[in-house]
């Protein structure tokens, strides 16, 4: 292998000289074989615990949601609601259902409250990420909800999935919309979020 050399001609114009090199030639002209163990990745402890002074990359320690909030006020709609027969279990039926719900979510986990006239107690659940579970409890039974929160936080629609959990009845499946009413949520004032409805 040569060392390359740039000699100035004219101006634009530079001619390439090679020239010899002393250093020895590799008579087999193989590259030297690719260790099988590399051996152990080597962390360097200013990296992986830096100093509260030094310019190295520290951890993110940050649990800041990045998705909107959903705690607040919802409109839930379905287009049919339910109803219970003992004999027989769940069934759909029956005009529009609305109510006004309240979501409170506590970091992972949420309630949701006021679903319906013969609920019997909070509905408990959990987000992850732009997806919602919860259980909703009713007198004669009990409903999961499954849902996904859309339009940058302002809907969620999904559907509850009834069954009082007796052999033989019927389960039921209503499809839902819910809508954030007012008032919305604040946002920390340094929030990049852009949530709907505000």
């Amino acid at each position: 292998m040569g060392l390359i050399r740039f000699r100035f001609i004219n101006w634009g114009i530079f001619i390439f000289v090679t020239v010899a090199s002393t250093l020895p030639f590799a008579g087999n002209g193989q590259a030297p074989p690719y260790p099988e163990n590399p051996g152990p990745n080597i962390i360097r402890p200013e990296f992986d615990n830096p100093a509260p002074n030094s310019n190295a990359p520290a951890r993110s320690t940050s649990n800041a949601r990045v998705t909107c909030p959903v705690t607040g006020n919802w409109k839930f709609s379905s287009a049919t609601d339910f109803g219970y027969n003992p004999e027989s279990g769940f069934f759909s039926g029956g005009p529009p259902y609305t109510a006004m719900v309240k979501i409170t979510e506590d970091g992972d986990n949420l309630s949701i409250s006021n679903f319906h006239q013969n609920g019997s107690g909070l509905g408990k659940g959990q987000r992850l990420g732009e997806q919602i579970t919860s259980s909703i409890p009713l007198r004669f039974g009990n409903g999961k909800l499954t849902a996904d929160i859309v339009d940058r936080g302002f809907k969620i629609k999904g559907q509850i999935a009834f069954s009082d959990g007796k052999p033989g009845h019927s389960t039921v499946t209503i499809p839902f919309t819910m809508e954030r009413q007012a008032p919305w949520p604040r946002l920390a004032a340094n929030s990049q979020l852009i949530c709907g409805g505000w």
